[in-house]
């Protein structure tokens, strides 16, 4: 079985565990791997991609996991791949929509206290699953990494994609080049449109910034600097109050490139173009 664009699932395997074995004697942000691992939210993941964007509530690590998807699924849109590659690319992208829907349910669930202690009583849903269901979140949005990915630009980006650190990973993409640079392009621009996302968000989040208008990405960068300058990264983040349009407009981007994606299949466009849209909506 084919697990990507020019991987095999015993590359992958065998890519995991050197990957692993070389996390296991380093630290991440000054924690070991053990202490990360049993006491910080998300674990080693968690940790480094809090490095590069902040993420100290559940909602907010939902919100970081949507941000990944839009970015890896403009990197698999502008991939060229066709038939059996694009259906798989599709199924990646609906499958990850699908988990950060159901992680979203737990991290903002808001069932008075109590109501669930009862024995007599059974909850349809637990909010302190979120832990236990974020690996099978980040087995998502890793085997969509590895399939929008030659083995190529696999190499020179295994590190991001060993610690499944997706937001980094869009940063080197860029400086990736060779045949990555219409992906890298494409990500770019991407990445554009969920930085006014953010920065809209953080200024709707903040009653001193009632008014203030985000109309460019130059704007946008200039404000965010503004706002983390002022509070620091991680408060900066703590702040914003997010709303379903924050989570729809990263799912519309994922949409666009699901939908480009479906369209190189054979015979199966029509019938993938609507899984697409059922899918990711919010």
């Amino acid at each position: 079985m084919r697990l990507g664009r020019g991987v095999t699932g015993k590359a992958v395997k065998t890519a995991i565990a050197v990957g692993f074995l070389s996390l296991s004697g380093v630290s991440v942000a000054g924690c070991s791997v053990v202490d990360a691992e049993l006491r910080q939210s998300g674990g080693v993941v968690g940790s480094t991609s809090n490095n590069i964007f902040s993420a100290p509530t559940k909602e907010l690590q939902v919100y970081r996991a949507a941000i990944a998807m839009a970015l890896l699924g403009s990197i698999a849109q502008a991939s060229g791949a066709q038939s059996q590659d694009a259906e798989m690319l599709v199924s990646r992208l609906t499958d990850t929509a699908e988990d950060i829907r159901n992680m979203y349910k737990l991290a903002t669930y808001d069932e008075p206290p109590g109501n669930c202690a009862a024995l007599t009583k059974v909850c349809a849903t637990y909010p302190a699953e979120f832990e236990s269901r974020l690996p099978h979140l980040e087995s998502r949005l890793y085997h969509l990494t590895v399939a929008s990915l030659s083995n190529e630009e696999l190499g020179k980006l295994k590190g991001d994609v060993l610690s499944q650190n997706y937001i980094s990973l869009a940063f080197h993409f860029l400086k990736a080049g060779g045949s990555a640079l219409r992906q890298a392009h494409q990500m770019a621009a991407t990445y554009r449109s969920v930085t006014e996302g953010v920065a809209l968000a953080t200024a709707r989040s903040r009653p001193q910034d009632a008014g203030v208008e985000i109309v460019s990405v130059d704007e946008a960068y200039a404000y965010l600097i503004k706002v983390i300058g002022e509070v620091g990264e991680p408060q900066a983040r703590r702040d914003i109050r997010l709303e379903p349009q924050d989570f729809d407009f990263l799912f519309k981007l994922a949409l666009r490139s699901c939908s480009d994606i479906a369209g190189r299949t054979d015979g199966k466009g029509d019938k993938l173009r609507q899984e697409c849209a059922e899918t990711l909506k919010w």
